[in-house]
């Protein structure tokens, strides 16, 4: 296999990875899908547990799944993973916030570091190398040469 087929395996594994994460966790927060509870319970959980307004709640939750469906197509992906970054980046932000309330680190360590840490640096990898070859933003590249 040459190098660049590779790579462009690899970023299209990476972009199915994030962008089905994403969409399958922002269905969750939506539609209630798979043990989700739904739009307006994960809008409240948000506004009560953390102090978020409704507005950014609600963007977060649409960020998630445009986002997703975006980085899935490899369509605006730079944008999209920058997005995904900047959500994860916040709610890390907001989980820190709550350390105290935490009895037990493991779940802190679970929560924070191996999966907020982790899918921010791949949606960090998406942003820097883009989405590959085999996606509609290079597609569309092509065209414009």
């Amino acid at each position: 296999m040459k190098e660049r087929q590779a790579v462009t395996i690899s970023m299209l594994l990476l972009r199915l990875t994030v962008g089905l994460t994403m969409i399958l966790h922002g269905s969750q927060r939506a539609f209630g899908v798979l043990g989700g509870k739904g739009w307006n319970a994960s809008v409240d959980a948000l506004a009560v547990g953390h102090g978020v307004p409704g507005w950014l709640a609600s963007i977060g939750i649409l960020a998630l799944l445009v986002g997703g469906i975006a980085i899935l197509l490899g369509l605006f992906a730079r944008i999209a993973s920058f997005g995904g970054f900047c959500l994860l980046m916040f709610a890390a932000w907001l989980q820190f916030r709550l350390l105290g309330a935490y009895e037990d680190m493991t779940t802190v360590i679970v929560d924070l570091v191996i999966y907020r840490a982790g899918f921010a640096a791949m949606c960090l990898a998406l942003l820097i190398a883009g989405p590959g070859d085999a996606s509609i933003d290079y597609a569309l590249s092509k065209k414009k040469k």
